[in-house]
C-alpha cells in the first residue's frame, strides 16, 4: 500500500512538471521570446537615413526641422518634426510651409502643410506634423522645401528626398528653388516680409557702382562686400552702409590704381542688411569677353568653352529658340575644393551653333543666369 502511494505521488509531481513545462513554452511562444538558434536577430524594420536641419538668423530666429530622405510612397502619410523659436526682440508673425518641389524643374508640385503662426520675443514651440503624399506621384528624387516667412526676411531650406524604390538623384538645388518654393508660401498679412535684390554691377578703371532694389523700408542701410576667385577683399569699404529710398539703392565704390579689376578673375558682390534679418543677395561677374572657339572645342568637346574655373555639375541638350538646333546646357560650379563640400556657387552656360561644326557661349543665358545666383556661403548671413 505504502509503495502505491508513493507511485501516485511521484506520478503527480511528473504530470505537474510536464503541465509547468508545457504552460512556460506556450507563454515563449506567445511573447515572441524563442531564443535565436545561432547569429544575431534580423532587425524588423527598415534603416532610413534621416536628415536634421538648422538655421538661425543674426537677430535671433531659429528653424530646425528633420525627417527621413527615402523610404516615402505616394498616397502613404509620413511625419516630420519642426522647432520654430524667436529669440529676437520683436513679435514675430509668420507660416511655415512644407512642399514637394519636382524633380527636376523649379515648381511647387503640392503644399503638404501650411501653418500661421505668432510668437512673443522668447518664445518658441515644436511640434510633429503628420503629412500625405499626392496619390499617383511618380517615383524618382523630389525636393522638400521648408520656407518659413518672418519680418524682416523669410527663410527657406530644402533637402532633396526618394519616393518609391529609386536610386534617381535630384539635381543640385538652385536659386530658383528657393524662390518658386518662397512664392508658393502666401506672407502673413501685417507682417514686414523683406527682400533684397543686385540688379547689376557696372565697373570702370575710375569705380564699381552696384545697384539693387528692396522691399525694406525706406531708411534702412545695406552694405556689401567683395570677393574674388573665393577670397574676401578687404581694401572694400564692407563698413559703409547706403539707405534704401523709394525702394532702390546704389552703391558706389571709387577705385585706386592697385585696386582695378582684373579678366580672368572672377568676382562676386554680397549685400546684406548690417546687424538685420538672415537677408542676403549675390551677384556672380567677371570682365572677360566669350571665348574664341579653338578648333579643338568647336569639334568633339564644346565644354572647353566654358571658363577654366568652372567646374561642369549637369550638361544637357534642348532646342531653346525653336530653330530646329538643339543648344548645349551646362550647370557649373565655382569655388569647390576637396576640402570643403559645395561651391561658391552656381552658373548656367548655354552654348548654341553659330555655322557647321562652330560653337560659341550664348551670352543671353549667361546674362540671365547671372541675375539668378545661388547666394554664397561665406557672405555674411
Amino acid at each position: 500500500m505504502t509503495n502505491k502511494v508513493a507511485k501516485g505521488k511521484e506520478r503527480g509531481k511528473e504530470v505537474i512538471g510536464w503541465t509547468v513545462l508545457l504552460l512556460t513554452i506556450t507563454a515563449l511562444l506567445a511573447a515572441g521570446c524563442v531564443a535565436p538558434t545561432s547569429g544575431l536577430q534580423t532587425p524588423t524594420r527598415e534603416e532610413r537615413e534621416r536628415f536634421s536641419a538648422r538655421r538661425e538668423s543674426e537677430d535671433g530666429a531659429i528653424v530646425a526641422w528633420s525627417g527621413y530622405t527615402e523610404g516615402y510612397k505616394p498616397g502613404a502619410e509620413a511625419e516630420f518634426d519642426i522647432t520654430i523659436k524667436n529669440e529676437t526682440d520683436q513679435t514675430w508673425l509668420g507660416r511655415y510651409c512644407l512642399q514637394l518641389l519636382d524633380r527636376q524643374w523649379p515648381k511647387v508640385i503640392v503644399t503638404l502643410e501650411q501653418r500661421t503662426f505668432t510668437l512673443e520675443p522668447g518664445v518658441g514651440f515644436s511640434d510633429t506634423i503628420t503629412v500625405r503624399f499626392p496619390e499617383g506621384l511618380s517615383e524618382g528624387a523630389y525636393g522638400l522645401s521648408l520656407p518659413v516667412r518672418r519680418p524682416g526676411g523669410s527663410m527657406v531650406d530644402l533637402v532633396p528626398i526618394q519616393i518609391g524604390e529609386t536610386d534617381q538623384v535630384r539635381r543640385p538645388t538652385t536659386q530658383q528653388d528657393m524662390d518658386a518654393s518662397l512664392e508658393a508660401c502666401p506672407p502673413v498679412e501685417g507682417a514686414n516680409d523683406g527682400r533684397i535684390t543686385i540688379e547689376g554691377v557696372e565697373v570702370t578703371a575710375a569705380q564699381v557702382v552696384v545697384r539693387g532694389k528692396s522691399t525694406l523700408p525706406d531708411g534702412i542701410c545695406v552694405s556689401t562686400e567683395l570677393w574674388a576667385d573665393g577670397t574676401l577683399q578687404t581694401w572694400w569699404p564692407a563698413d559703409v552702409c547706403v539707405p534704401i529710398r523709394q525702394g532702390a539703392w546704389e552703391f558706389l565704390v571709387p577705385l585706386e590704381a592697385e585696386q582695378a579689376l582684373q579678366p580672368g578673375v572672377q568676382y562676386m558682390v554680397c549685400v546684406y542688411q548690417p546687424g538685420g534679418p538672415n537677408l542676403v543677395a549675390t551677384f556672380p561677374f567677371d570682365l572677360d569677353g566669350p571665348p574664341t572657339p579653338s578648333s579643338q572645342a568647336s569639334g568633339d568637346d564644346p565644354a572647353l568653352l566654358l571658363p577654366e574655373a568652372a567646374e561642369v555639375l549637369s550638361q544637357a541638350s534642348a532646342d531653346l529658340d525653336g530653330c530646329g538646333v538643339a543648344e548645349l546646357i551646362f550647370l557649373t560650379g565655382f569655388g569647390g575644393t576637396p576640402e570643403r563640400l559645395g561651391y561658391d556657387f552656381l552658373k548656367m552656360f548655354v552654348i548654341t551653333s553659330v555655322e557647321p561644326g562652330e560653337l560659341r557661349p550664348d551670352g543671353r543665358a549667361d546674362r540671365w543666369f547671372a541675375h539668378r545666383p545661388v547666394p554664397h556661403r561665406h557672405c555674411r548671413c
